[in-house]
């Protein structure tokens, strides 16, 4: 079980549409145009979701660093995947894949930490991404290629994404946590957030048109009621309880944004009455 199931439960669709009040996109983001077309086969849009996924991170660290700004990263799924699937499922290529992952969050802390070199170009990071993608892949949807070998057709289109985004649509106080888990995680499997910018819960999207946001927000708000009941884990174990007060969608084709308060789109009283149900929910789910 993952959030993303858990919350397209009929149980949990129904106290959702019970408790929430109906939203509109912002029309900046409704009439938005695209700006990168997709060049890829349909084959390649997970991946290369996940892929611009850990590029922006990479991206934002940078940025955010260079606003003096503090920036958290307390892990990769796909350094998880390594240290705790490979070793079991492929050991034949676990060493091999041990090393990607090393030259990765070396190239990581060189770039963000703003270094500019052949050796941490925009296009190396393309390439490194696709490799933590196959990794993310495993842990996610199962699927994994021990051989995989990154496309420069993937690596041309994640260029064009990573050059098409205004990093001030981030902008918000407070520290930035990439891809943060959270401390009660266990109610529903797995979840992890893509990146949250001080009290603002970011969920970064790909598709090439953009349309009714009710699915993303009963996931956001799935995410809302996990930091409220265990906060995200730091890689410390200390816990981060701040709330969310924004959810917002990034649509990085359109380089738009699509922001709500947290109380547009439900009350407080409701999101008692939510969180309370998901976990009731989350338990008898599990047994």
């Amino acid at each position: 079980m993952s959030l993303s199931k858990f919350v397209d439960t009929n149980e949990m669709k129904e106290l959702f549409k019970e408790l929430t009040n109906k939203v509109a996109l912002p029309d900046d983001v409704k009439n938005a145009t695209i700006k990168v077309e997709s060049q890829l086969s349909q084959g390649f849009a997970s991946g290369l979701g996940t892929a611009f996924d850990y590029m922006l991170r990479f991206k934002l660290a940078r940025y955010i660093n260079q606003k003096g700004q503090d920036v958290s990263d307390d892990g990769w799924i796909a350094s998880l995947v390594v240290d705790k699937y490979l070793p079991t499922h492929y050991p034949e290529v676990a060493e091999k894949w041990k090393k990607i992952i090393t030259r990765a969050w070396s190239l990581y802390m060189d770039y963000a930490e703003g270094k500019n070199d052949a050796n941490t170009s925009d296009e190396k990071v393309a390439i490194c991404v696709q490799y933590l993608a196959a990794l993310d892949n495993l842990y996610r949807i199962g699927s994994f290629r021990p051989d995989f070998q990154h496309l420069a057709k993937v690596t041309k289109e994640l260029l064009s994404l990573s050059n098409s985004v205004d990093l001030s649509l981030f902008d918000n106080d407070g520290v930035f946590h990439m891809n943060p888990h959270y401390a009660r995680y266990d109610l529903v499997g797995h979840a992890d957030a893509d990146i949250v910018c001080g009290n603002m819960l970011v969920e970064l999207k790909s598709v090439s048109k953009i349309q009714s946001p009710t699915a993303i927000l009963r996931n956001l708000l799935g995410h809302v009621a996990l930091q409220r009941l265990g906060g995200l884990k730091m890689a410390d174990d200390s816990i981060f309880k701040e709330d969310f007060k924004t959810l917002a969608i990034f649509y990085c084709r359109f380089n738009v944004m699509a922001k709500w308060n947290v109380s547009d789109i439900i009350s407080s009283e409701n999101l008692e009455k939510y969180i309370s149900g998901f976990e009731h929910n989350a338990k008898n789910y599990k047994q």
